[in-house]
Protein backbone atom coordinates (compact mmCIF):
# COMPACT_ATOMS: atom_id res chain seq x y z
CA UNK A 1 0.00 0.00 0.00
CA UNK A 2 1.49 3.33 -1.02
CA UNK A 3 1.57 6.39 1.22
CA UNK A 4 -1.15 8.01 -0.90
CA UNK A 5 -3.51 5.07 -0.36
CA UNK A 6 -3.12 5.00 3.44
CA UNK A 7 -5.25 7.19 5.68
CA UNK A 8 -3.24 10.12 7.03
CA UNK A 9 -3.36 8.75 10.57
CA UNK A 10 -1.43 5.69 9.34
CA UNK A 11 1.24 7.69 7.52
CA UNK A 12 2.25 9.22 10.82
CA UNK A 13 2.81 7.33 14.01
CA UNK A 14 4.85 8.33 17.00
CA UNK A 15 8.23 6.67 17.18
CA UNK A 16 8.67 6.30 20.91
CA UNK A 17 11.83 5.90 22.93
CA UNK A 18 10.61 2.49 24.09
CA UNK A 19 11.08 1.08 20.57
CA UNK A 20 14.74 2.05 20.57
CA UNK A 21 15.20 0.79 24.12
CA UNK A 22 13.82 -2.61 23.12
CA UNK A 23 16.06 -2.68 20.04
CA UNK A 24 19.10 -1.78 22.15
CA UNK A 25 18.37 -4.81 24.34
CA UNK A 26 18.60 -7.15 21.36
CA UNK A 27 21.78 -8.55 19.81
CA UNK A 28 23.11 -6.29 17.02
CA UNK A 29 22.03 -8.68 14.25
CA UNK A 30 18.38 -8.48 15.44
CA UNK A 31 18.11 -4.73 15.97
CA UNK A 32 17.56 -3.84 12.30
CA UNK A 33 14.93 -6.51 11.63
CA UNK A 34 13.13 -5.56 14.83
CA UNK A 35 12.99 -1.85 14.00
CA UNK A 36 11.85 -2.66 10.45
CA UNK A 37 9.03 -4.73 11.95
CA UNK A 38 8.04 -1.73 14.10
CA UNK A 39 8.04 0.51 11.02
CA UNK A 40 6.04 -1.90 8.90
CA UNK A 41 3.45 -2.34 11.61
CA UNK A 42 3.26 1.37 12.37
CA UNK A 43 2.91 2.44 8.75
CA UNK A 44 1.08 -0.48 7.11
CA UNK A 45 -0.43 -2.49 9.98
CA UNK A 46 1.66 -5.41 8.71
CA UNK A 47 2.23 -7.81 11.60
CA UNK A 48 5.79 -9.06 11.99
CA UNK A 49 6.85 -12.49 10.82
CA UNK A 50 9.79 -13.74 12.83
CA UNK A 51 9.39 -17.36 11.70
CA UNK A 52 12.59 -17.30 9.61
CA UNK A 53 14.73 -16.90 12.73
CA UNK A 54 15.95 -19.81 14.84
CA UNK A 55 14.11 -20.53 18.09
CA UNK A 56 16.38 -18.49 20.38
CA UNK A 57 16.43 -15.39 18.20
CA UNK A 58 12.73 -15.65 17.40
CA UNK A 59 11.97 -15.79 21.13
CA UNK A 60 13.96 -12.59 21.70
CA UNK A 61 12.24 -10.81 18.81
CA UNK A 62 8.78 -11.90 19.92
CA UNK A 63 9.42 -10.84 23.51
CA UNK A 64 10.57 -7.38 22.40
CA UNK A 65 7.64 -7.18 19.99
CA UNK A 66 5.04 -7.97 22.69
CA UNK A 67 6.42 -5.09 24.73
CA UNK A 68 6.18 -2.47 21.97
CA UNK A 69 2.96 -3.63 20.29
CA UNK A 70 0.81 -1.99 22.98
CA UNK A 71 2.73 1.26 22.50
CA UNK A 72 2.11 1.15 18.76
CA UNK A 73 -1.61 0.62 19.33
CA UNK A 74 -1.73 3.54 21.78
CA UNK A 75 0.23 5.70 19.35
CA UNK A 76 -2.31 5.05 16.61
CA UNK A 77 -5.14 6.05 18.91
CA UNK A 78 -3.41 9.33 19.78
CA UNK A 79 -2.52 10.02 16.16
CA UNK A 80 -6.09 9.41 15.00
CA UNK A 81 -7.48 11.71 17.71
CA UNK A 82 -5.06 14.46 16.77
CA UNK A 83 -5.76 14.22 13.06
CA UNK A 84 -9.54 13.94 13.29
CA UNK A 85 -11.16 16.30 10.77
CA UNK A 86 -12.96 19.17 12.42
CA UNK A 87 -10.86 19.04 15.55
CA UNK A 88 -7.82 20.83 14.20
CA UNK A 89 -7.12 24.50 14.74
CA UNK A 90 -8.45 27.02 17.19
CA UNK A 91 -11.87 26.62 18.79
CA UNK A 92 -14.80 28.04 16.87
CA UNK A 93 -15.18 31.77 17.48
CA UNK A 94 -11.55 32.29 18.49
CA UNK A 95 -10.45 35.81 17.58
CA UNK A 96 -6.71 35.56 18.30
CA UNK A 97 -5.64 35.72 14.66
CA UNK A 98 -7.79 38.80 14.08
CA UNK A 99 -6.31 40.54 17.16
CA UNK A 100 -2.73 39.95 15.98
CA UNK A 101 -3.56 41.22 12.48
CA UNK A 102 -5.18 44.36 13.91
CA UNK A 103 -2.18 45.04 16.18
CA UNK A 104 0.19 44.75 13.23
CA UNK A 105 -1.96 47.12 11.13
CA UNK A 106 -2.52 49.73 13.81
Amino acid sequence: MSAKERPSARRKYPFLEVYQEEADGLPPDLQGPFLMAVNRYGLNEQPPDFSAWNDDKRALLEMAWRHVEKWLQNGWTLSEKRSHPGRAGAPKGNQNARKIFQEEQG
